[in-house]
This record gives structure tokens, sequence and C-alpha cells, in this order.
């Protein structure tokens, strides 16, 4: 990390071998396109999950959620967030 405070960023010269996802565990929906459980799949509690975790979901999409993941050591992708696997 380098900076201090609101500008403590990640190192741009840490290198790539200790890069790591974060992955965030939802429950498997077979009744959506990326099975993150959705409004169409009456989820899990009532809550769709999709709204926060899918591609263009919270997570996803959000400055806030993009400066939380930062500011705990993670570096946003955009080309990966709200894939399923």
């Amino acid at each position: 990390m380098t900076g201090s405070g609101v500008n403590t960023v990640i190192n741009p010269a840490f290198p790539a071998a200790f890069d790591r996802t974060l992955f965030e565990v939802v429950p498997f929906d077979p009744n959506t396109a990326d099975h993150i459980p959705g409004s169409e799949s009456g989820a899990p509690g009532g809550v769709n999950l999709e709204k926060i975790f899918g591609h263009s979901g919270w997570a996803c999409t959000s400055k806030a959620a993009k400066a939380n993941i930062k500011s705990h050591g993670f570096v946003p992708l955009a080309s990966a967030c709200g894939t399923t696997s």
C-alpha cells in the first residue's frame, strides 16, 4: 500500500504473482442466466441477490462498493465482476 488515509492505494509495483481474486459466494440458481438468485426465481429470503452481485449490480457498478473493495486491499476487476463459476 502507498499513501495514507483516504489516499491509500494498492502499490502498483506489487508483484502480480501475489494477486488473488475476491469471491462473493451466493446460492446457485439454475433458473437464472447468470445463476445468481434474482427476482425471477423467487430469491431465498425474498432478497434479489442479482441486484447486489450481478454484473450490473451494486457491487460491480457502485463507486462506494469499489472504494470499499480498494480500502480493504483488493483491486476491483471490472472485467470479472459479476461473473460466476
